[in-house]
């Protein structure tokens, strides 16, 4: 019960802040990295792109247990595994800092 509070706060927090945000933010940041003004960014896509991408280019700086690791908890949650890691790398990588 706990577990799926805490992934509702989390999930609330990107969808309801994060996201809208980000949205919001696109044409001033298109107006210097010229790719986000592609249509593939369009209709709202632009935030859970960006997000992505970052963790898609976060992944090469995280050890290759932890992103097993996440592959693992995504499977076991039932979230698909990109979804998953939009919120998870900056995480894992602190964690792992901090030993």
């Amino acid at each position: 019960m706990f577990p799926g509070r805490i992934r509702s706060l989390y999930a609330g927090l990107l969808t309801n802040s994060i996201l809208p945000y980000l949205n919001r933010s696109r044409p001033n940041i298109a107006s210097v990295m010229k790719h986000y003004a592609e249509p593939e960014y369009d209709d709202g896509r632009f935030s859970p792109l960006l997000m992505l991408e970052s963790a898609r280019n976060m992944e090469q700086y995280i050890p290759a247990e932890y992103i097993h690791e996440m592959h693992g908890i995504a499977d076991g949650s039932g979230v698909a595994y990109d979804q998953f890691s939009r919120s998870t790398p900056s995480r894992t990588r602190c964690s792992d800092s901090a030993r």
